[in-house]
């Protein structure tokens, strides 16, 4: 992605292809503390389920979902077809079963700051939370804010890596790659990964461990 005119913007996200923006979405999942694993689901021209990215909870309670969307613009009927689909495979019998899925997760590249798009995801929010889902939306304003943490994310899969990770993150490609999230001796996003797990299974087994 080109650098922008001004600090502080929103990164466009959507100029990515398809597939680098699902494998970015698919680590900054992986990163959060709520998962343990998470990787993409179904190889191209494989039946996905309505998902794009499954991810096996750190509490070992069932599975948190992703559905990535790359769109310059989007309206209210797109983010219902994501819902429709998901559901077409859910409920007993089907391939998703009632009460494995946690989480879903919409990540989208357009903004959403519409009155009538807001009002559909509040709509969507009470749909899946009815079978007991937590659904969120990460847009492209969420997405950066997640990334904030994640210099070695940025700088895998944006272009002009220089000035993404400090526009986003704050810091240099020099600082970040000696820092806790690119430690020392991680010299590929593998390692990382292996890195960050190895540190979230530490806290979960600090916290279940009796004192």
């Amino acid at each position: 992605m080109e650098p922008g005119i001004s600090p502080g913007e929103i990164p466009p996200f959507h100029h990515l292809d398809e597939y680098t923006f699902e494998s970015l979405c698919r680590d900054l999942l992986d990163a959060e503390e709520s998962v343990e694993t998470c990787d993409e689901y179904g190889k191209r021209g494989q039946t996905q389920y309505g998902v794009d990215l499954l991810a096996h909870r750190a509490d070992g309670c069932g599975i948190e979902l992703g559905q990535c969307k790359r769109y310059a613009s989007c309206t209210s009927r797109k983010i219902v077809e994501v819902r429709e689909r998901f559901f077409d495979h859910y409920g007993a019998g089907k391939h998703w079963q009632p009460g494995t899925v946690k989480r879903f997760i919409l990540f989208i590249t357009c903004d959403l700051s519409s009155t009538d798009l807001q009002g559909i995801i509040g709509n969507e929010r009470e749909k899946f939370k009815h079978f007991g889902i937590r659904y969120e939306v990460w847009g492209p304003a969420k997405i950066r804010n997640k990334l904030r943490p994640h210099p070695s994310i940025v700088s895998t899969y944006l272009t002009n890596p220089e000035y993404w990770v400090k526009s986003i993150c704050g810091v240099t490609t020099q600082t970040a790659t000696s820092s806790e999230d690119f430690p020392q001796g991680a010299s590929n996003l593998s390692s990382v990964r292996r890195l960050w797990h190895s540190r979230k299974t530490a806290r979960w087994m600090r916290y279940f461990s009796p004192s």
